[in-house]
């Protein structure tokens, strides 16, 4: 069956595949004119800048130049209109870690600079700008007033474009659809993983939800380091601070995903490992808000403690493989071999000036990397499922009379318990033992008698179920747990019962007769629900000889 259901799914799975490869072969062969929703033109302002800092002035350069100033020095850009604009055109300006004043002609028309955050420190953010300019620019002078305190950052001038705002935004997006596209897989991957272990949370095992917190932090960081965060938030603890942030957090996830994968047996080192990352995050974010070191600077100690785990694990990995024969292991060295080529193939596109592509195949990597994780994580979680129901089914076994179909003696002693230890209630005992058994198996055979014992059980289901709960101990012998301890309930009860034993007599060869004892076990006065057991044994095996000396009567 097992294998007819994984045939089904690798059908439906190539069914999928072929459906989106036939789509987009009909789309690429098929001629058709252009109907995207159409978008007004943006034109580069990147000629004929003069650059001047201090000490130094350099005309006629072209956009992006990085000068050679020193943090916090304040460095001008400046760049005379040739033409006047049409109305509502915006100049789309990126600044680095900067704070940023535009003019024209001197008069200044856009201003931004980091504010004062008091006692704690707001990191330094890189973020974009849409400065709308004013009619009739043309011979007027554009300036722009620049300064940052990291030195990375300091004398950069990024391209400057302009047009209407709409096209500039779609612009924006449009250069980034590759990476708006992996962001995305990688995020709702991550939303689908966490689900997923929610709803096996009574399993366990938090693989998938490690994989899908660490997938969601890829996500972001890669939403942030593609310069998109800003359609999403405009918070600048967030925009400055989450990229590094979730460098440090990330390899915290990854550590815990593998320790429940593939290193099991070094547990206590994943421990430790967790724990250096999460000094690292903390000391970071201290050092951030009190200003003694910016996120940027404290990124090369996470960096290097990044490359120095990575070189670890793949030794461990390795050693896994080789030594303990770890198929686990070697798997996750394939997939992180399938990753290492396609950022071969970035480093060969990078080297080769083609920068169109740039940061391609490392997508593309991420999400073949992600997919891989998750199909592995998916058929682990497909055969634990499996098992526990397996286990639920063998655990429902080990409490089920296989005669009657109802519940055992081990299901009594376990509900008993739950009475006693946990719920903690006053409850009823009814012991029941078919009569003259051993006289119709000798009689009629022990087929029939069997079909005695069956029957017997579902008198008593019917007649005590509603209050209570059923059990068959053993051979002729039931017992019955009854919530409800009022005299009346059991009475009625038994009167159905008594009812329904007279009534089998027109469909029986043999008299079918029950002794019934019953007492209440008060939490407070008994101790020793076995006493109790005993006592109701007593006065069953009285009403017992009574129905006897009735029968002889008779």
């Amino acid at each position: 069956m097992g294998q007819i259901h994984k045939k089904n799914n690798k059908l439906i799975y190539l069914a999928i595949a072929g459906v989106i490869l036939i789509i987009s072969i009909l789309a690429y062969i098929l001629p058709s004119e252009n109907l995207r929703i159409y978008q007004s033109p943006i034109y580069d302002l990147n000629q004929n800048w003069s650059i001047i800092s201090k000490e130094k002035v350099a005309s006629d350069v072209d956009l992006p130049i990085k000068f050679d100033v020193i943090p916090n020095e304040t460095y001008i850009a400046e760049r005379v209109f040739e033409d006047d604009f049409p109305n509502y055109m915006k100049l789309r300006i990126r600044s680095s870690m900067q704070s940023l004043k535009v003019l024209i002609d001197g008069e200044e028309i856009f201003a931004s600079k980091k504010p004062s955050s008091g006692i704690l420190t707001s990191p330094e953010a890189s973020v974009w700008h849409f400065v709308e300019l004013p009619e009739d620019v043309k011979g007027k002078t554009l300036t722009l007033v620049m300064n940052s305190p990291v030195k990375a950052f300091s004398g950069l001038v990024n391209s400057i474009f302009y047009g209407r705002g709409d096209s500039l935004i779609y612009d924006l997006l449009f250069s980034q659809q590759i990476g708006l596209i992996t962001w995305m897989l990688i995020f709702l991957l991550g939303v689908v993983a966490i689900i997923i272990s929610f709803f096996l949370y009574n399993i366990g095992d938090n693989r998938l939800l490690y994989l899908g917190l660490f997938a969601i932090s890829i996500s972001l960081w890669m939403l942030s380091e593609a310069r998109l965060l800003q359609f999403f938030t405009g918070n600048r603890f967030i925009l400055g601070g989450i990229s590094y942030m979730l460098l440090t957090i990330m390899p915290i996830l990854l550590i815990l995903y593998l320790r429940d994968t593939v290193l099991m047996r070094y547990r206590k080192l994943c421990k430790i490992l967790v724990f250096i990352f999460s000094l690292d995050f903390i000391i970071s974010l201290f050092l951030q808000l009190i200003g003694v070191l910016i996120f940027f600077q404290t990124i090369q100690v996470t960096n290097s403690l990044i490359f120095l785990t990575a070189l670890l694990i793949i030794f461990l990995l390795i050693k896994e493989v080789i030594h303990h024969g770890n198929v686990k292991a070697k798997k996750f060295l394939l997939y992180l071999s399938v990753f290492a080529v396609l950022i071969i193939f970035e480093i060969i596109q990078f080297y080769s000036q083609n920068f169109v592509m740039t940061s391609s195949y490392i997508r593309v990597g991420i999400i073949v990397f992600f997919g891989l994780l998750a199909i592995d994580s998916c058929h682990y979680i497909d055969e634990l499922i499996g098992k526990e129901k397996e286990t639920e089914i063998l655990r429902k076994l080990a409490y089920k009379d296989m005669l009657t179909g109802g519940l055992n003696r081990r299901a009594f002693e376990r509900d008993v318990d739950k009475l006693i230890n946990t719920a903690k209630k006053d409850f009823r005992l009814v012991i029941l033992d078919i009569n003259g058994l051993k006289l119709i198996n000798d009689q009629y055979g022990h087929q029939e008698g069997d079909k005695a014992i069956i029957r017997c059980y579902q008198y008593i289901k019917e007649a005590f179920d509603i209050i209570g709960e059923c059990y068959r101990l053993g051979g002729d012998e039931f017992v019955c747990i009854i919530r409800n301890i009022e005299m009346e309930a059991y009475e009625k009860g038994i009167t159905l019962f008594r009812t329904k034993l007279l009534q089998s007599k027109q469909e029986l060869l043999y008299k079918l007769d029950v002794a019934i004892g019953s007492d209440v076990f008060y939490l407070k006065e008994d101790h020793d629900v076995h006493d109790l057991l005993h006592d109701i044994d007593l006065l069953m095996y009285a009403d017992k000889k009574r129905l006897k000396s009735n029968y002889q009567q008779e």
